[in-house]
């Protein structure tokens, strides 16, 4: 049986530091646009895991929340017994 979950991409400080630059935003502007400190869009930039309110935040303001998460599909597996006859 398999499932599928959606998960923060590994790379998205790089994909919020490209579309931020692409707007050509400063890390200022968006911090304002986001009504946030400035010190949130650095720390979000460099890598650092920002909160679920902050990610919306960006995600209405700058990058669609799908350029942001990933698929990630997950095996369950079943143990099975086996009898001997």
């Amino acid at each position: 049986m398999s499932n599928n979950s959606k998960e923060l991409a590994l790379d998205f400080h790089l994909k919020i530091r490209k579309a931020r630059e692409q707007r050509g935003f400063s890390t200022n502007d968006l911090a304002r646009r986001i009504n946030e400190k400035v010190a949130i869009v650095q720390k979000a930039e460099d890598g650092a895991r920002p909160t679920d309110s902050i990610l919306e935040k960006i995600s209405k303001k700058l990058i669609s929340w799908n350029d942001l998460v990933r698929t990630v599909s997950y095996t369950h597996l079943r143990a099975h017994e086996t009898r001997e006859d």
